[in-house]
């Protein structure tokens, strides 16, 4: 048994990561286990059991709508479908209220500050550009970038449209939609762009649509016609030679 404070490897008391890990009791229950280092200190100072047990949580003092900081709430009542509770933090660096994990570290900061410090040591892991699930590409802007108007809570704006507005000069409103004239959602070279609204998109789309389900159409009776073609000429090639055989 580790003595507590004990600090090792995580290779060495078979866990993953590369941050060192400690022996460590929680000071609610006892429990002891091995807990992650974060600047020398403990990631998480209670376990996981103690912080989100519904018991010891105090009631919040505000609503869902108009929370009040270190608002403690279920996921469930935030609309979310994971387990555990929420709290309702300042982030240490830009003072902006907004809903973590409870176990997560006090000093933890808030996607955009993050990206700002990333990106003022130069980091190589911060690149400001990410790729959705959908195939498109999302760019990361500054509160203080002049297209920032057009960017959701984390910041990020579908190069697309971030390309589109800098050629226009201007922000681009909800309802018009760049179009990629050539299909392929990340190029996004201003010659494939093309600015549309949504019932034009939507309208262009389904005309493609079915245009092309009619040249598929007309593609498959036709590949069907000549193979029934092809199929009576060597018939008709076999009687030919059967003929042939039964006169000589």
């Amino acid at each position: 048994m580790p003595e507590l404070g004990e600090i090792r490897k995580p290779k060495d008391v078979g866990l993953n990561g590369t941050n060192y890990v400690m022996w460590y009791a929680c000071p609610t229950c006892g429990n002891t286990k091995w807990v992650t280092l974060r600047g020398g200190k403990p990631r998480n100072l209670k376990c996981r059991t103690c912080s989100q047990h519904s018991e010891k949580m105090p009631n919040p003092k505000g609503s869902i709508k108009n929370p009040t900081v270190n608002d403690i709430r279920r996921y469930k009542e935030l609309g979310y479908k994971r387990k555990g509770f929420s709290q309702y933090r300042e982030c240490p660096q830009c003072h902006k209220p907004r809903w973590v994990e409870l176990i997560r570290p006090l000093d933890s900061c808030c996607v955009d500050c993050k990206n700002i410090k990333q990106q003022a040591n130069g980091s190589k892991n911060f690149t400001g550009r990410s790729r959705k699930q959908s195939g498109y590409i999302e760019i990361y802007v500054d509160r203080s970038d002049f297209f920032h108007e057009m960017a959701d809570d984390n910041h990020h704006v579908p190069e697309h449209r971030l390309v589109m507005a800098k050629h226009l000069g201007r922000n681009l409103t909800p309802f018009e939609v760049v179009h990629h004239k050539n299909g392929i959602k990340d190029d996004n070279r201003i010659e494939n762009l093309e600015l549309s609204t949504k019932h034009a998109h939507i309208k262009d789309h389904s005309k493609g649509y079915q245009d092309g389900f009619m040249k598929g159409y007309v593609d498959g009776v036709n590949r069907a016609v000549d193979e029934k073609i092809n199929k009576l000429n060597q018939e008709i090639r076999l009687l030919q030679l059967q003929l042939k055989g039964e006169l000589r």
